[in-house]
């Protein structure tokens, strides 16, 4: 049977057990082996999982609310309209993998490698992804309003119809972007990195763009009321 290992005293145990010490009360499994698992529709309140090894493994509608995944390794993992809820994945590294339809409300995602990983129809309200890598990541259609995405890195991510109102993307790298028609409006844009971005028609109502580097921006008929402009623009 296959073995998934370093539990305490250094056994290994196969999935049965480990399913089972958690219905005994079991919480901390810090830095197990699960590469591959597949825990598809289950319940895994608060468990942590910190440091584990969870390789392309299968949590497909799975309960991890309030879990603690900080620095996990969940490449190429199947998160698919899996509950995370207050769960925390700091610096986790999400490389490729398949959140769309997760639940990420008041999810804790900062410094976390989110590289082409896919977070289409998400709920992803008040998300906390500051410092986060978002490079190539399929964020469309996404309601990030009022998400924290300071210093997150969104080059080459699809922003596709995302709602950006009164998001935190203070100094977040957006350059060569296409924005265009975006909603932007009382968003914190102060220092961000816009150069070569499409912000045509973008409703930027209110918005903070102070010290943003809009070099080769274009910002034909965008809706600027409101907002505030670096001085090269005044």
């Amino acid at each position: 049977m296959l073995k998934y290992t370093l539990l305490s005293g250094g056994t290994g145990v196969d999935i049965v057990d480990f399913k089972q010490q958690y219905l005994q009360g079991r919480r901390d499994f810090r830095d197990i082996e699960l590469a591959g698992v597949n825990l598809n529709w289950t319940n895994l309140i608060g468990i942590d999982l910190s440091g584990a090894n969870l390789q392309n493994a299968k949590f497909s509608a799975a309960t991890l609310r309030q879990a603690e995944l900080v620095r996990a390794n969940l490449q190429g993992a199947n998160l698919r309209a899996a509950d995370l809820r207050n769960a925390n994945l700091t610096g986790a590294n999400l490389t490729g993998a398949n959140l769309g339809r997760a639940d990420l409300i008041d999810i804790i995602l900062e410094e976390a490698d989110l590289t082409y990983a896919n977070l289409t129809e998400t709920i992803s309200k008040q998300a906390n992804l500051r410092n986060a890598n978002l490079c190539q990541a399929n964020l469309g259609g996404l309601d990030l309003s009022h998400a924290d995405l300071a210093g997150a890195d969104l080059r080459g991510a699809n922003l596709i119809a995302v709602n950006f109102t009164e998001a935190n993307l203070q100094g977040a790298n957006l350059s060569h972007q296409d924005l265009t028609g975006a909603s932007l409006r009382g968003t914190n844009l102060q220092g961000a990195n816009l150069s070569d971005t499409r912000l045509n028609q973008a409703e930027l109502y209110g918005a903070d763009l102070s010290n943003a580097n809009l070099t080769n921006a274009c910002l034909e008929q965008a809706k600027l009321a409101g907002a505030r402009l670096p001085v090269c623009l005044l």
